[in-house]
């Protein structure tokens, strides 16, 4: 977000227009709250498991992680194609 966020900025300032960035940024974090939080829950969900998953590499054999990351692929695989269907029909 920060990346993304300074990309913005230096858009809106190459055409004098910071003030702009600011009231950007206001309206989509401050007045949109609602659509700031439904994407700051599954992002603070994704930071969590990146930390977990280093903890991991560090604590577990390689060809244990291995098939942990792949059972967990599979499962977020079966579940997302499982809500897709259900809700297509």
């Amino acid at each position: 977000m920060v990346i993304s966020s300074l990309i913005i900025l230096h858009q809106h300032i190459e055409g004098n227009r910071a003030g702009e960035y600011l009231n950007y940024m206001y309206e989509g974090l401050i007045v949109n709250w609602k659509n700031t939080l439904k994407l700051s829950v599954p992002a603070l969900i994704y930071a969590v498991q990146n930390n977990l998953q280093y903890v991991a590499v560090l604590n577990l054999d390689a060809a244990v992680f291995q098939v942990c990351v792949s059972l967990s692929l599979s499962l977020s695989l079966s579940l997302s194609l499982s809500l897709s269907l259900s809700h297509s029909q």
